[in-house]
């Protein structure tokens, strides 16, 4: 695996540096001894885990030091990120980015409406070309002073395998923060959203079957893209909902927009989980780590991470109002215009997913023993289907279903 990486401030800027599948002068020996460790802990199929009542901590593996197997290890920037004024409250903010000019304002609008942007800190999975692309990896307009609270990895373009793999390097570079929010690179913010969110979660805390629970929906869109970027804070909340099952058999979800905002203020359990806005208390990370041994997994991914979250004890709510939004519509480059993607690779992650999601198993060989990364053992997996209202060996889809658990008179669509 290639990786180029910042060897100075974690700002996303500077010059791109090219490190072919190597640790060497990274680093002083104790570092790459850790980051030894965290190879074999990876090799052996066996993550850390937080039990439920303990304050989670990072993986064991060195300051600005990432390694996802024994045979990939890579580099990102080391900063001050990881000594907040306050880590419990702080918010790690991880975003996958495929050649995504609209990152750049995703972390400016972030940074500008927190009530608290000293307690904001980014970890981005950049996927890149290193010359048409660095002049976006960066925060745009950046004030000195937020680019040491953003980290990140870079890898070629050409080695992408789709959001799974992605969105589990970023997740690698958490550093401790209490709280995590998951996004993607297109997404714009209300003021004061980081308020906003930590009093969503706790009071979904308080309805949560294990005390466990995500905050997650599909975002009303935005319109327009980098400054001149619009969103409307006067709309409703969505709530996640089935929709059909695809050509290849694979649920698709929908957001329907609700009428009112819940008369007790309190967020909306939630039948499904959305990859593009998911907040949570960070020990989901090592309690449900993204697994990256899924490329080219689009289509699934949420699928596959609700089955994960709900058997390890996790409830998902909606929000009760709109605190994100995402662009829907847009002309970027993807994968697929790329020509990155690879067919026969996708057909083995839905395989492997379909065999978790109806069985309880595994696609043959794709675990080892003990690994992070498939059910837990908080709630069996029929449960599951059972409250959502989905049969996904018969591919139905339940009245309950299509409307999240509510009455349709509760949505405007």
């Amino acid at each position: 695996m290639t990786v180029w990486f910042h060897r100075g401030e974690a700002s996303g800027l500077g010059t791109m540096h090219n490190q072919q599948d190597q640790w060497e002068g990274s680093g002083t020996g104790a570092r790459a001894a850790s980051v030894k460790r965290a190879a074999q802990l990876e090799r052996d199929g066996h993550c850390p885990k937080a039990a439920d009542d303990q304050q989670v901590a990072p993986r064991p593996r060195a300051h600005g030091q990432l390694s996802l197997s024994g045979h990939e290890t890579v580099s990102s920037p080391s900063s001050a990120c990881s000594s907040a004024p306050d880590l419990a409250n702080a918010i790690f903010v991880s975003i996958p980015a495929y050649r995504d000019a609209e990152c750049q304002w995703t972390m400016k609008d972030a940074f500008e409406k927190a009530a608290q942007p000293d307690l904001v800190r980014f970890g981005v999975a950049w996927q890149l070309h290193p010359e048409e692309d660095e002049e976006f990896v960066r925060i745009a307009g950046a004030r000195s002073r937020w680019k040491m609270q953003v980290r990140d990895v870079r890898v070629p373009y050409t080695e992408a395998t789709g959001p799974c793999r992605a969105r589990a390097l970023a997740q690698a570079l958490w550093h401790g923060e209490g709280y995590h929010l998951q996004i993607d690179a297109h997404t714009r913010f209300v003021q004061d959203w980081d308020v906003k969110l930590r009093q969503e979660l706790h009071d979904a805390e308080s309805m949560a079957s294990f005390g466990k629970a995500v905050i997650s929906t599909y975002p009303c869109a935005y319109e327009g893209e980098g400054p001149a970027a619009q969103i409307s804070e006067d709309g409703h909340a969505t709530l996640l909902c089935a929709d059909r099952f695809d050509h290849e058999g694979m649920l698709r979800l929908r957001s329907r927009t609700l009428s009112r905002r819940p008369s007790e203020g309190r967020p909306i359990p939630s039948r499904f989980w959305a990859a593009g806005f998911s907040f949570s208390r960070s020990k989901l990370l090592q309690n449900v780590p993204y697994d990256p041994n899924l490329p080219f997994l689009f289509f699934g991914e949420e699928l596959a991470m609700l089955a994960r979250l709900w058997t390890s004890g996790w409830d998902v709510f909606a929000p009760t109002q709109p605190i994100l939004f995402h662009q829907w519509e847009r002309k970027r480059k993807t994968i697929w215009t790329d020509g990155v993607h690879n067919s026969a690779l996708k057909l083995q992650s839905q395989n492997r997913v379909m065999a978790m999601l109806i069985d309880g198993s595994h696609y043959p060989d794709a675990n080892p023993a003990g690994s992070c990364h498939g059910l837990g053992d908080c709630r069996p997996l029929s449960s599951l289907w059972e409250a959502c209202g989905i049969d996904l060996r018969q591919k139905r889809i339940s009245e309950r279903a299509l409307w999240g658990g509510l009455q349709r008179d509760a949505f405007l669509d």
